[in-house]
């Protein structure tokens, strides 16, 4: 998960509060071994805290591939119309 997050900063940078949710969500799974405490969270909740934010992922990167794909589409049609002869 740490990968696809480290990417996805990369590719939107202005998102980075994804990638440190992540981060700080898998931090949160070593401070019980870290401190020798019980843990404070309950480990169902950050897992689907962590599969709603995979989610998200999956769908920015569907949306984003889309609207790319739009794009040139666009581009390509207007390219096509330009190049009509009148007589």
């Amino acid at each position: 998960m740490n990968k696809i997050a480290s990417l996805y900063l990369f590719i939107k940078p202005r998102c980075f509060y994804i990638l440190m949710m992540i981060w700080f969500i898998n931090a949160m799974a070593y401070f019980p071994y870290f401190f020798g405490t019980e843990a404070w969270f309950d480990y169902k909740g950050v897992a689907l805290v962590l599969l709603g934010i995979l989610f998200y992922l999956i769908w920015d990167f569907f949306k984003t591939a889309d609207l790319q794909e739009n794009h040139k589409q666009s581009l390509l049609g207007s390219q096509s119309t330009n190049h009509t002869i009148h007589s």
